[in-house]
């Protein structure tokens, strides 16, 4: 870890934060690594979570200039598992980073170790090789083999909690290569079956209930300001609400700055890569909306739809 003498400060949580989150010491050196940032935004965190060794990839961060905002701010965060935070001080502010750990995730002589949090279930890996190939690897009392898959890799815990599926802990094995990409033109649904193609996808229909559903949920998280694949239920019950059933339900969501690509963002993610080009979906509605400076993109993904009445 590094040592800042001056004005930046990790911190711990003081016993009254207590009830707010756990105290993670890693998060405190994320916290002193972007209090000197200008731009706290999800790439930075990202960044800064690997770079200290956490198994986290997202979350939260904000700077306070007094303490019961902070607090308040952590009860109130979206969360379906318990919070981690730490903190750094400059000047005269706080820099908060916060995460929802639901689970965790090392990987030692080949063999990955993986636990998820009191309320999750269907846990798997989900593994980018170097030659860029998407595998899904069962856990068998919490582990898998590693061997044999060719390096570098990106390693995702995968599993569905009380708010539906999402990566939960994340590792790289080997020197990392540049980051996976989809280049080309053309709309975000063109682009989206010509990623599929590569992997010997079939084409999805656009569904005009799911364009609708997709829509509305990126609205939400525009507003909310949090990329999450729920807010208040999970993807299959949300479009449960709508009225539509479905063999399979799957969704993508990226919340980026106006000028990045949401697509390339999603594919960076092992996890929302394997559910773009998973062979099983038949189906596809993508609601993009730019509001309160983010761009923001849910691709909701079904199996044989259809609409049953709500």
């Amino acid at each position: 870890m590094r040592l800042l003498l001056g004005v930046f400060v990790a911190a711990v949580w003081v016993p009254a934060m207590a009830s707010a989150c756990t105290e993670d010491p890693v998060l405190a050196e994320v916290a002193l690594e972007l209090s000197a940032r200008e731009v706290l935004d999800g790439a930075a965190l990202a960044e800064a979570l690997e770079i200290a060794g956490s198994d986290q990839r997202h979350g939260w961060a904000r700077r306070f200039r007094r303490r019961a905002a902070a607090d308040e701010w952590l009860r109130e965060l979206p969360r379906d598992a318990p919070l981690s935070c730490g903190r750094a001080h400059r000047d005269d502010s706080v820099l908060v980073v916060a995460t929802a750990r639901a689970g965790s995730l090392t990987i030692d002589a080949g063999r990955a170790r993986a636990t998820v949090a009191e309320g999750f279930r269907e846990a798997h890996l989900v593994v980018r090789d170097g030659d860029g190939a998407l595998h899904r690897l069962a856990l068998t009392d919490g582990e898998a083999s590693l061997e044999g898959v060719p390096r570098p890799l990106v390693v995702q815990l995968v599993a569905t909690g009380p708010r539906g599926p999402r990566p939960v802990a994340e590792r790289r094995v080997g020197r990392r290569r540049p980051t996976a990409r989809v280049v080309g033109s053309g709309t975000l649904a063109d682009r989206l079956e010509a990623l599929r193609e590569v992997h010997g996808a079939s084409p999805l229909r656009s569904n005009r209930l799911l364009v609708e559903a997709a829509r509305r949920h990126a609205e939400a998280i525009c507003r909310e300001g949090v990329a999450a694949h729920e807010l208040d239920s999970d993807p299959e019950s949300r479009l449960a609400s709508r009225g539509i059933r479905a063999r399979v339900v799957g969704e993508a969501v990226a919340r980026v700055a106006p000028a990045d690509d949401p697509l390339n963002a999603l594919v960076r993610s092992p996890g929302h890569a394997a559910a773009l080009v998973d062979r099983r979906f038949t189906d596809v509605g993508i609601g993009e909306v730019t509001a309160h400076g983010r761009r923001c993109v849910v691709v909701s993904l079904a199996a044989w739809p259809r609409y049953v009445g709500r």
